[in-house]
């Protein structure tokens, strides 16, 4: 079997098995984006502490596209810049063709393919108002409608089928409520747009703050610039999938995990080894019961442990007590075989909400708070990056579809589901304020 069919068969089976906090952390009409009031930019910031956010941009007129690791990975809440936004064009029953950005923007300053290569044209594919982006007839950007959506009146080359066995094409419609394929349905109908917005629109409660004091350990060794080694257990998320780096299609953008791994490296001039034990289909209980994966973290003797578990628990309907037992035996035993080894709770991006229950996976997320706030004793390091909490605030149903992030349908998010992690990490582990003096 090769590597890649492989890694197809984890992702499938991290579907749910019902088929067969104080954290480490609709818009208004405009004229054209491009005719964005430089004052009303310049004296919107007086009264927000400006340190929290290093990489601001006072002149949204003149911000030019560009694309790199920094623009990738570093928090959009430290600036007023949102990279490659993901969002689906989408025909609505009165034949509008538009998609909704989270914010409303200042000035949109690009629309690129789901590739990052081809841009789109204002004027001719395009038109902003408020926080939608319009399409425009003649427009080559893709989008799909409500009812295709929902399964009917799909084109070739998909085609619906009860078990997928081709990855190019085919599609499950699930309780018939949505679709889910590991094909290019989701992602290659995404666009992503880059857009200045108001900070004073941000919930900066919603996003994971600085809180690496809660790793003495940790935050020691990256800051004398020492060896630092993190191992990681979850799920298929954590294992990468769908990302299109794991899924080999354009544009080849690794997982969240390596990224995080590579980010922190760079960002305390460490060397950060990352050692992924995650497993596709995989609940808490995969680990907490089974000694030989206990002890297969163990045999590491990492510096850190990231622990991302909780959508195929929600998928298998396990209760939140549950959950929180079996975390609970991963965290007992790490703390007694591992003494030296801090511990990193992350809750899980939000699925598909019309398939998983949103107010049980905060319950999760409540537990892991509990679990880290009564074990983080005698010297015992642990910290909760809530991104469960900052993907309810971000792809809020009133401003974004599940289908703007998605790359199965489901619950895999796609590549700017990917940099979400990544910033929420850097968000919890890199101090804003220290950047904002250097800046």
């Amino acid at each position: 079997m090769s590597s890649f069919k492989k890694k197809f068969l984890y992702c499938l089976a991290s579907l749910p098995l019902v088929l067969g906090v104080s954290a480490c952390g609709e818009g208004h009409n405009s004229s054209s984006s491009q005719q964005a009031s430089k004052e009303s930019v310049t004296s919107s910031v007086n009264d927000i502490d400006m340190n929290q956010f290093p990489n601001f941009m006072k002149d949204v007129s003149s911000i030019p596209y560009q694309f790199e690791e920094k623009q990738m990975r570093e928090p959009f809440f430290w600036g007023n810049v949102i990279y490659n936004e993901s969002a689906m064009m989408v025909e609505g029953e009165d034949g509008t063709i538009s998609c909704q950005l989270r914010y409303q923007p200042q000035r949109v300053i690009s629309i690129h393919d789901y590739t990052w290569t081809k841009e789109y044209v204002e004027g001719k594919d395009y038109e902003v108002s408020g926080n939608k982006i319009l399409w425009k007839k003649g427009s080559e950007i893709p989008f799909w409608t409500e009812s295709q959506l929902k399964g009917e009146g799909i084109p070739e080359p998909y085609r619906k089928v009860d078990q997928i066995t081709n990855m190019a094409t085919d599609y499950v419609l699930w309780s018939g409520v949505t679709i889910y394929t590991e094909s290019p349905f989701f992602y290659s109908n995404q666009i992503h747009v880059t857009y200045a917005y108001d900070i004073h629109e941000l919930n900066r409660n919603a996003y994971p703050t600085y809180c690496l004091d809660r790793l003495p350990k940790f935050k020691e060794k990256l800051e004398g610039k020492q060896d630092v080694k993190i191992v990681t257990i979850g799920d298929s998320i954590s294992e990468g999938c769908s990302s299109s780096g794991l899924m080999k299609h354009e544009p080849f953008m690794g997982p969240w995990v390596p990224q995080v791994a590579d980010a922190l490296g760079k960002a305390y001039g460490s060397n950060v080894t990352m050692v992924n034990q995650s497993v596709g289909g995989t609940t808490a209980g995969y680990v907490s019961s089974d000694p030989s994966k206990l002890q297969a973290i163990k045999d590491q003797n990492p510096d850190v442990v990231f622990i991302h578990y909780g959508v195929n628990d929600l998928g298998n309907s396990e209760t939140p007590n549950g959950y929180g037992d079996l975390m609970l035996n991963i965290i007992l035993y790490i703390q007694d075989e591992l003494p030296d080894t801090e511990i990193v709770l992350l809750s899980p991006i939000m699925p598909n909400p019309y398939i998983y229950d949103s107010e049980k996976m905060t319950m999760y997320e409540d537990k892991l708070h509990s679990l880290a706030n009564d074990y983080s004793k005698d010297g015992k390091g642990i910290a909760v990056i809530d991104v469960n909490k900052a993907s309810l605030d971000y792809f809020d149903s009133r401003y974004k579809r599940y289908e703007d992030y998605t790359a199965n349908g489901i619950n895999h998010p796609n590549d700017f589901g990917h940099r979400f992690y990544v910033q929420c990490v850097l968000g919890a582990f890199v101090d804003p304020t220290k950047l904002a003096k250097t800046n």
